[in-house]
């Protein structure tokens, strides 16, 4: 399941080019992640949709958060794990386009400086706590 959060990061070398991005570039940018991971996870039950963004919410790992939920009902839990690590091939093919849609862009920030705006962004946008939850949370455990 971790590679799919891998993906997020090479997102910085898509600002490489002659254009510099704006905020409103941040904004253009998580909203075509959210499209991304929700057309790439549209099989995942809302339940552990919200089991993951209340671990995010609430300082636990993912892997509590599954956990957690393969306690409440083993079947919807395994399910939805395929259907995560499924989705890993299906975002990385909607993340190809969008770098080559923002490669025009570049930016005198630092990886980490364009990863924390990017999940501001993400982090004030109602629409994409889902994906905010599993880009925090990869995150997280890729520091562990």
């Amino acid at each position: 399941m971790k590679k799919m959060f891998y993906l997020v990061l090479p997102l910085s070398l898509g600002f490489s080019a002659c254009n510099m991005a704006g905020e409103q570039d941040y904004t253009n940018l998580s909203n075509d992640m959210c499209d991304c991971m929700n057309q790439s996870t549209t099989e995942v039950s809302a339940q552990t949709k919200e089991a993951i963004i209340g671990a995010m919410e609430t300082g636990k790992s993912i892997d509590v958060a599954m956990t957690e939920l393969a306690e409440k009902d083993p079947m919807q839990a395994i399910t939805d794990g395929q259907h995560l690590m499924e989705a890993g091939p299906k975002f990385e093919k909607c993340f190809a386009s969008m770098e080559k849609k923002y490669d025009e862009l570049y930016t005198t920030e630092t990886e980490q400086q364009i990863m924390d705006k990017l999940l501001e962004t993400l982090k004030n946008n109602q629409s994409c706590k889902w994906t905010y939850a599993l880009v925090e949370l990869g995150m997280q455990a890729e520091k562990k």
